[in-house]
């Protein structure tokens, strides 16, 4: 009976690629609306040089391998500065805009590789 069961086990599907939240920190303001409203918890504030520079005190920071792409941080920031982009596109992102080298301790824990 154990080989007929092996027989009809349905194969587990595989993951679809799925979008996660990514703040442009030229435009976040650090207002914590978006880690008010997230589900998961995902979100923090950070020290950041370049947000001191433009007058703000600290930015918010995304943990991807948490983010479970709700969109509802996108819907709630009153600044459009968050946008859900495709985990592959994150590292491209963050070496653009050097994000990676401003979320001072979480950079591995935040690169899911």
């Amino acid at each position: 009976m154990a080989e007929t069961e092996k027989k009809f086990k349905p194969e587990k599907k595989p993951k679809k690629p799925r979008p996660i939240a990514w703040v442009d920190w030229d435009g976040c303001t650090g207002c914590e609306v978006c880690i008010a409203f997230c589900p998961v918890d995902c979100m923090y504030l950070a020290d950041s040089p370049e947000s001191v520079l433009k007058g703000h005190a600290q930015i918010v920071v995304v943990d991807y391998d948490t983010c479970i792409g709700c969109t509802i941080c996108v819907i709630e920031c009153p600044w459009d500065t968050i946008e859900m982009i495709m985990k592959e596109e994150v590292a491209e992102r963050e070496e653009v805009t050097n994000q990676g080298d401003y979320a001072f301790g979480k950079v591995e824990t935040r690169f899911f590789g």
